[in-house]
């Protein structure tokens, strides 16, 4: 394949592309010519290409070394990496445990080299927020409002409807049900017209089409008309909607059936109709919710008159609750046109918390239904516990149009709400006020919460009832005064005992952050009782995670010399050069993907950076003893390099032999790779040469950084020296293609006068023949 760059110097811009027609008069192939005329520069334009694709080849060659340099540091040599070889920190003895009788008590994290010397002698009080959990609130009766089923309920009347439609002509003339979706929109006239439409849509026609398609609803001055759209014959002959829609006058859409009716409706269309509410409930829901359950209770008519009862609906709903949360759970009475609803024990028994059979401890709420809950006077939300959606005038008996202004005061913190503003209001404006409390509503106990938003004995909650009717109706008659109080445990620094008091039960000691469940070490009158046993650390190093990081360190590190040695021993193939684009033409990709592979080999070969920098990696370990490190402190670890010269300085790492060190001397593998206060450890020595070459911050940046650019330091991307190489190149590429350009548009215009005067000769010719022939 080497012959293929042989013709590159006549495979760059080509004259396919030059513009009229040669050899018309003369018969020479004017665009060969041509070419063959300007192969000199076209030569240097194909030399140029491949001289760039070259150098951004040795460029991607220089990126792809600094980007593993780069790699490398990001994992092991910055201070920010969970794997910084090069931190002190990172060897510090983080596996903390504590021992003794009551380390169970006591949860520690953290690492500190004095954790040997800690001990715990006792925990004497635990910090505890501030908190006061009310009375139970008083029970609001479930219940409905005064029920009239002979009260008119407004309801839907065109959904679920149909109406007949009859289209066609002679034979082809049939009637056509549309349904009206239930769950389409008739709530105004535009929606009820595009609802109509939709509906027609839905409903297949003559010829596949849908009735859609032919026909339209309009709307025209407050009036349906229905308009066939190419001229054929339709008309309304029935069906439950025609009536509410405007056409004819009998509800059950009769009458029509002559076909005769109008397609404009007599009167402008209705979307509600009104019920008597004791035929409206039939087959009708009503939602609750007990203890988290769905109870959907659906009302059933009497079985003698067809039409709901209140006594139909008490049984309708108590055979719900029966059935779905079982018998004795659900107490439903009716009392005049009232029903109410109560949560029972369903032994009937009494327990400490109840009264009769009352059982307080269970949430009744009502959630939804399909039933219209007003008329039955009930809401989403009501319960036989308390309803945060309840407002503040009807929880204290005003009414729920009372707009009065009322306050309760928190740690003399005052706030101030309306009578129509809900509990639930009040409970977030507590919550946002000065008062540092948190306010919170236990359902099922039916209970407030109060807790103090500081900690310890910061924290406090201060309410007189006496001072304000709504502090009483929430929080209970008792005058509430609660402090927090603060964690204190006895430490000893070696022997040195101290007690320490904290507004949490996690405390810092001297790096370890100790937390403390429970209460050991003191006896009844609080004095400190140093016969118990008292709770001392141990700490060593995480030696997994040690291990494993210094494992894919040197992995790495390995890697890196294999990469660099390659580069930079490898030589180049001067029979492969970049393909140019003709050439490439001619190629399968596949021929094209070897081509460039075995032309990039090579190109770093011999380099004096990346030949300085193999140097400089075979040598850390020469370095590192150089700055006072012992190489047998290094091997005593497991750390060596490699006795084979083509390993070219390659890291050998003894993982039983860094395991053990890591178990008996955590210290010397610290120093050994971080370093301390008077030598740099192997890691430093490492960062030392890879930040030479590869630095990606700060003004002065690494030599293949300068030289070639790294995505890592966008702006060096646009001001290492190949960028500036490759501009220049650029230019001089561009003044041979504006040379080529010149000398083709010359030839074109020498060729094209040949053939001018080429064809004036032949014209002459032609003259001259005629006259001597005549």
């Amino acid at each position: 394949m080497a012959s293929i760059y042989a013709t590159s110097s006549s495979s760059s811009s080509r004259t396919s592309g030059l513009q009229g027609f040669g050899g018309l008069a003369s018969g020479l192939d004017r665009d060969s010519l041509i070419e063959a005329m300007t192969t000199g520069t076209r030569s240097k334009i194909a030399k140029q290409k491949q001289k760039i694709q070259s150098l951004k080849w040795k460029q991607e060659a220089y990126q792809s070394i600094s980007s593993k340099l780069i790699e490398f540091s990001s994992n092991y040599l910055s201070m920010s990496s969970k794997n910084s070889l090069i931190s002190s920190s990172f060897f510090a003895k983080s596996n903390v445990t504590a021992t003794g009788a009551n380390s169970k008590y006591i949860k520690v994290s953290g690492s500190s080299n004095m954790a040997d010397s800690i001990a715990i002698n006792g925990v004497k009080q635990l910090a505890q927020k501030a908190t006061y959990t009310t009375g139970t609130v008083n029970s609001t009766n479930l219940s409905t409002g005064s029920i009239d089923l002979s009260t008119m309920q407004d309801v839907d009347a065109l959904a679920g409807t149909t109406l007949q439609i009859k289209f066609g002509s002679g034979n082809a003339e049939k009637t056509y049900n549309v349904t009206l979706d239930k769950g389409m929109d008739y709530s105004t006239s535009a929606k009820m017209v595009e609802s109509l439409n939709a509906s027609l849509k839905n409903v297949e026609g003559p010829h596949s089409k849908t009735l859609g398609e032919y026909m339209e609803f309009k709307l025209t001055d407050g009036v349906l008309t229905l308009s066939e759209k190419n001229g054929n014959k339709v008309s309304i002959v029935g069906g439950s909607a025609a009536y509410y829609l405007g056409y004819g006058d009998k509800v059950d859409g009769s009458g029509l059936e002559d076909g005769t009716v109008s397609l404009t409706a007599s009167r402008a269309p209705s979307s509600t109709k009104q019920v008597q509410l004791e035929d409206y409930l039939v087959g009708k829901t009503v939602d609750f919710t007990y203890n988290g359950t769905k109870v959907s209770a659906e009302i059933k008519a009497d079985s003698n008159t067809g039409k709901v009862t209140l006594d139909s609906i008490k049984n309708s709903l108590q055979e719900a609750f029966d059935k779905k949360v079982g018998s004795g759970r659900v107490s439903v009475d009716l009392s005049g046109s009232t029903l109410s609803f109560k949560a029972t024990l369903p032994d009937g028994k009494e327990d400490k918390t109840s009264v009769g059979k009352e059982d307080k401890t269970s949430v009744l709420k009502v959630s939804g239904g399909t039933a219209p809950l007003d008329a039955l006077g009930l809401s989403v939300g009501d319960s036989n516990h308390l309803n945060l959606k309840t407002s503040i005038g009807s929880f204290l008996g005003k009414g729920s149009g009372d707009t009065s202004d009322y306050s309760l005061t928190i740690n003399n913190t005052t706030i101030t709400v309306k009578g129509n503003e809900t509990i639930e209001d009040l409970i977030s404006k507590i919550n946002s006020s000065d008062a540092n409390v948190k306010v919170s509503y236990l359902e099922t106990a039916n209970r407030f919460q109060i807790t103090s938003t500081q900690e310890g004995a910061s924290g406090k909650i201060s309410i007189d009832p006496a001072s304000s009717d709504l502090a009483k109706a929430l929080f209970g008659d008792q005058k509430v005064n609660v402090t927090g109080q603060d964690a204190i445990i006895n430490v000893s620094y070696d022997g040195v005992e101290t007690e320490i008091r904290r507004n949490s039960n996690t405390f810092d000691l001297e790096g370890l952050a100790v937390t403390v469940s429970g209460t050991f070490g003191y006896d009844a009158s609080e004095a400190l009782d140093k016969t118990q046993e008292a709770v001392t650390f141990t700490a060593k190093a995480d030696t997994e995670k040690v291990l494993s990081s210094i494992k894919d360190m040197v992995e790495a590190y390995n890697s890196i010399i294999e990469m660099v040695n390659k580069e930079v021993g490898t030589k180049p193939d001067r029979s492969y050069a970049p393909l140019t684009d003709e050439q490439k033409e001619e190629m399968s990709t596949s021929e094209i993907e070897n081509w460039e592979k075995k032309a990039k080999e090579g190109l770093l070969f011999n380099d004096p950076d990346i030949t300085s920098l193999a140097s400089s990696m075979r040598s850390v370990f020469l370095e590192t003893v150089k700055t006072g490190l012992s190489y047998t402190e290094l091997e005593k670890i497991g750390i060596t390099t490699s006795t084979n010269a083509s390993d070219n300085g390659k890291i050998v790492l003894d993982e039983s032999k860094l395991e053990a060190a890591l178990e008996s001397d955590p210290d010397l593998v610290k120093k050994l790779f971080a370093g301390d206060d008077t030598t740099n450890g192997l890691m430093t020595n490492i960062k030392n040469v890879f930040d030479k070459y590869a630095k990606k911050e700060g003004a002065s940046k690494g030599i293949l950084v300068d030289k070639a650019g790294s995505s890592a330091a966008p702006l060096s991307l646009l001001t290492n020296t190949i960028y500036k190489q490759l501009q220049s190149m650029d230019d001089v590429l561009d003044s041979l293609k504006d040379r080529l350009s010149t000398e083709q548009d010359r030839y074109i215009s020498q060729f094209s006068s040949l053939e001018t005067m080429i064809s004036q000769m032949n014209s002459q010719s032609s003259w001259l023949s005629q006259q001597f022939s005549a």
